[in-house]
């Protein structure tokens, strides 16, 4: 059929293709192009297929996780920071024994009572550094725990994601804003509850050991606060009790971190010849 990018005549005619036809041919016209059909959405928390043998299942509606590798690198320190803490409360309560041991004209020197000194101040030291490596991982974590939490569906939280970074920073409204948001994403998370969860999820309780990490770590900043601000030796079991105390809440923390943060890793489906050859390499 004859066609031109330009009209031969004025009875010629334009056609959706772009291409210029005469007029007998406008029986003839091609088609007019056709959109294609529109692909129906997926509903809310299907299962997506997974990519490859072991590879995370993609998130569908919406829904987030948190990584695998971010619980567990803040889960190893916070748990490292809480050991820490525990071996330098108990070195600082050595050295106010060998204090009392000194003062009371025993067999211990003071150079003995200055070196034990010096020990307990360098796990303090290293313990600090890995709290503040603690500090921005977990405002870091919990900022994406509460967005994966959320998108299960949830309706009606009285906290965002903008207040598990930004509570964090407030003078004072720091010792109650985070917990307030953990205690969401807690009870968001939990497994039992079928998405999309809706405001369900408020009827959930709070996990015991997520308050009693809270307790023993507001608790031991007060104490050894306390402690250091006497500045005198007779108070240095004070200074050590707090460490004790900070560095239980620490290791109470990791519990909590590592519970929560397997709620909301990303599922790992597997195909199942990738199972089956799984299952023929173990009996090789």
């Amino acid at each position: 059929m004859y066609m031109s990018d330009r009209p031969q005549g004025d009875d010629w005619w334009l056609a959706s293709d772009g291409k210029w036809y005469p007029p007998q041919s406008r029986s003839m016209a091609p088609p007019p192009p056709q959109e294609p059909a529109p692909v129906p959405a997926a509903p809310y928390g299907a299962p997506m297929p997974a990519q490859q043998y072991g590879q995370p299942v993609p998130p569908s509606g919406g829904r987030r996780f948190v990584s695998g590798g971010l619980t567990g690198t803040l889960f190893g320190f916070q748990l490292a920071t809480g050991v820490l803490a525990v071996i330098a409360g108990t070195l600082y309560f050595a050295t106010y024994g060998l204090w009392l041991d000194f003062r009371e004209g025993g067999d211990t020197r003071l150079v003995d009572v200055v070196d034990l000194a010096n020990v307990s101040d360098g796990a303090a030291g290293i313990a600090l550094i890995s709290g503040l490596v603690v500090f921005i991982l977990l405002v870091i974590w919990l900022n994406h725990a509460y967005k994966a939490a959320a998108s299960r569906g949830a309706e009606s939280q009285a906290w965002s994601s903008g207040w598990a970074v930004g509570g964090w920073f407030i003078p004072l409204a720091n010792f109650v804003i985070p917990k307030l948001v953990i205690n969401e994403v807690d009870r968001m998370s939990r497994p039992e509850l079928v998405e999309p969860i809706g405001t369900t999820w408020r009827s959930q309780r709070r996990t015991t050991v997520s308050d009693l990490w809270w307790v023993f770590y507001i608790a031991g900043i007060i104490v050894s606060q306390v402690g250091t601000a006497i500045d005198d030796v007779e108070a240095l079991w004070i200074e050590a009790l707090g460490y004790m105390i900070i560095g239980t809440g620490f290791i109470l923390g990791a519990v909590t971190i590592r519970t929560i943060g397997q709620r909301l890793r990303p599922p790992r489906p597997y195909c199942q010849e990738s199972s089956q050859l799984a299952r023929t390499s173990a009996k090789l």
